[in-house]
């Protein structure tokens, strides 16, 4: 039979621990999608600069499907 505050105490570091892995996980998705809103406002800035195509395409990694939507 398992000992009440011991249960409580491995709960208690389980429940922390994902927690933890959350807030990793959150951070880099945050990262990614910051990454991801430069890539467009670049090729945006290009875009209105008169920048052609292939050239924001190969600069950004975005595809043109991308760029236009």
């Amino acid at each position: 039979i398992y000992d009440y505050p011991d249960v409580r105490v491995a709960l208690s570091e389980h429940f922390d621990e994902g927690k933890e892995e959350g807030r990793a996980e959150g951070r880099t998705e945050g990262k990614a999608e910051g990454k991801a809103e430069e890539r467009l406002a670049i090729a945006k800035l290009l875009l209105t600069r008169g920048v052609d195509m292939n050239i924001i395409t190969e600069t950004t990694g975005l595809s043109e499907e991308e760029i236009k939507a």
